[in-house]
């Protein structure tokens, strides 16, 4: 459209969405507020429908639609001392959620869909290291599409699990195994990852 907005306009208008409950945003992890304020926060929207509603492309995004699924779940999850937050070196690596209570990170999740070529693997696994050794956090956890595994890299050890395959005891969500059938029903109460054939959404089901 050509209009010029600037920072703070644009943050407000984030927030008016924020407080419709149409988007949450979460902030860069920093000790400094300032940087937490100046630099970009990353979006996501309240429900994955949205994005395959508002999508243009022809073919689904399932990278987006996991990492989205995520940070609604993180969020809903959060206890009132516990903040959400993305992290970012200066050279460009990043993690997509740094858990935090406190002053201390208790948590960092890298979402990967598909994780098997060696150079996306390189790319996650590098990006998680160098932020547990800033952030000094050993519990790395990466949610994949399909990998599961432990492994060690660098005296660290990280966790590969899927998303429909998370079980309670990794902090993130508690969910039965249901396989990835895109036509699965969930009959119970508790939140559960409900694989269905335009979104992968989060949150109680009734069958």
């Amino acid at each position: 459209m050509g209009y010029a907005v600037g920072k703070t306009s644009l943050a407000n208008y984030i927030g008016y969405i924020e407080s419709s409950y149409f988007l949450i945003s979460v902030p860069v992890i920093s000790p400094k507020i300032k940087e937490q304020m100046q630099c970009p926060r990353q979006v996501y929207l309240i429900d994955n429908g949205f994005i395959s509603a508002l999508s243009t492309r022809f073919s689904k995004n399932f990278g987006r639609l996991y990492e989205n699924a995520v940070a609604i779940e993180l969020m809903r999850r959060a206890a009132f001392d516990t903040t959400i937050h993305y992290w970012k070196d200066r050279f460009g690596k990043e993690v997509d959620f740094a858990v935090k209570t406190g002053t201390e990170v208790q948590q960092l999740i890298q979402v990967c869909y598909e994780i098997s070529h060696p150079d996306t693997k390189e790319r996650e696994t590098s990006a998680i290291l160098r932020a547990s050794i800033e952030l000094e956090c050993d519990n790395l956890l990466i949610i994949t599409g399909d990998y599961e595994g432990t492994e060690k890299v660098h005296n660290k050890t990280i966790q590969f699990i899927p998303l429909w395959k998370c079980p309670s005891g990794s902090g993130f969500v508690t969910t039965p195994y249901m396989g990835k059938d895109p036509n699965y029903q969930v009959s119970t109460l508790k939140p559960n990852v409900v694989y269905h054939e335009d979104s992968i959404i989060i949150g109680p089901h009734y069958h």
